[in-house]
């Protein structure tokens, strides 16, 4: 499921096409380095201002350049993160909304914003050529938002109101939200609910956003434009040296534990998640090959990776009687032993995925964000890495979630011993 599956300049930002590779620029911040090249295609840098610059050139005719901003609703203690998605692209000090919809529009770009536990991210997709105009208004929206008081609480009565509308009746939803409940803590950082109803008003929304937007806790990606590019870009767009440092990250471990909501529902959900792997880490490939290789009757497999920790295991829904044995398929097919052709199939698949989802340029800016995992990352995996990683993961305490009626699932004692 989607879910699951899971960045200071005065007046308007200059216009200007992007420049070539060879053009030099002397106020840009050097880059730590050199580039990543060859490494699946993606490209990283990071500026001496700490601003991280990541690309990948994919062939496709159009292209999508966001900015990622460490803002998500571990940072948030009154639903910032929620309320900053919605009032993504409603105005900036330089343009009205209206101005700002319609120079979208003439620009034939499709501009979007999500957020998620760890980062708030705004980006523009559409034809290449149009693209140094799109990452224009994604910067001027995150840099230099217009957040007045009566449009904040229009948005929250509205489109915020709409979201969460429907993320509370999704119950796959509600099943994410009670499993990071379960895997970190209720009202931790990363424990906490992503959807719910923002307290922040306008003053409060800005304080949050300029609190934390430090060069170092921004990430500019671009998916189908090139490296050099979006280099040029940071400078122009992101002339930040010297504004802030690295923003602390709220610590949050995976703790392990269960939560549940009780429901009227003609269906059982339920997810089991153990301790999975960073983002980051080289660990982070072989939680995605172990997520290839999970299966059990009535479920899915799922593999989320954070900043500092991540989430792998099975969700599935069934009749409320059959909730126990769908539980109990889980844990067994968790606790499997793998032959090395089953991790050469899963790597396979894995790659083939990851291929898939590069020709999307609009949908690879997340993953560029996140992981940018590559074919190269995948390779690397060993069998033996998958087994000692689903070993150790099983000697977790899991994390046990579910939405609806629950007296057929195992307490949490129960499933524990399971393992």
């Amino acid at each position: 499921m989607a879910a699951l599956r899971q960045l200071a300049f005065k007046g308007r930002v200059p216009q200007k096409a992007f420049s070539s590779l060879a053009e030099e620029f002397a106020s840009t911040p050097a880059a730590v380095g050199s580039y990543v090249a060859g490494f699946g295609g993606v490209e990283t840098s990071t500026l001496s201002n700490g601003m991280k610059v990541v690309s990948k050139e994919n062939g496709s005719a159009s292209a999508a350049v966001g900015v990622s901003i460490g803002a998500g609703s571990r940072f948030a203690s009154a639903g910032e993160a929620l309320l900053l998605k919605h009032m993504a692209f409603k105005g900036t000090t330089a343009r009205s909304d209206i101005r700002l919809a319609r120079d979208i529009e003439a620009a034939g770009l499709t501009v979007s914003s999500s957020c998620g536990r760890d980062a708030v991210l705004l980006g523009a997709s559409g034809p290449s050529p149009a693209l140094a105009e799109g990452l224009e208004i994604v910067a001027e929206s995150l840099l230099t938002p217009k957040l007045v008081g009566w449009h904040v609480d229009e948005v929250k009565k509205e489109s915020v109101a709409v979201d969460l509308a429907a993320a509370l009746k999704d119950p796959q939803v509600l099943l994410v939200e009670k499993l990071h409940e379960a895997a970190y803590g209720a009202g931790t950082p990363m424990g906490r609910a992503l959807y719910a109803a923002p307290a922040a008003e306008a003053a409060g929304l800005a304080a949050y956003l300029a609190g934390l937007s430090s060069p170092a806790n921004m990430t500019l990606v671009g998916a189908g434009l090139s490296h050099a590019e979006l280099i040029a870009a940071a400078e122009s767009l992101f002339p930040l040296s010297g504004a802030g440092g690295a923003v602390v990250v709220p610590a949050s471990p995976f703790v392990g534990g269960s939560a549940e909501l009780v429901a009227d529902s003609p269906l059982t959900h339920v997810a089991i998640g153990l301790a999975g792997a960073s983002s980051g880490s080289p660990d982070y490939y072989t939680a995605l090959v172990l997520k290839q290789l999970l299966a059990a009757p009535g479920a899915a497999s799922f593999c989320v990776g954070y900043s500092d920790s991540g989430l792998v295991g099975l969700y599935g829904a069934a009749a409320p009687a059959a909730a126990g044995a769908l539980a109990e398929s889980m844990v067994a097919a968790l606790k499997a032993s793998y032959t090395d052709a089953q991790v050469a199939a899963a790597k396979l698949a894995v790659k083939t995925q990851l291929a898939v989802s590069a020709e999307d340029s609009a949908a690879l800016l997340g993953e560029l964000a996140g992981s940018a995992a590559s074919a190269a990352g995948v390779d690397k995996v060993t069998a033996a890495a998958v087994k000692a990683f689903a070993a150790k993961a099983a000697k977790s305490s899991p994390a046990l979630a579910t939405v609806g009626p629950a007296a057929a699932v195992p307490s949490y004692s129960a499933l524990s011993r399971m393992f």
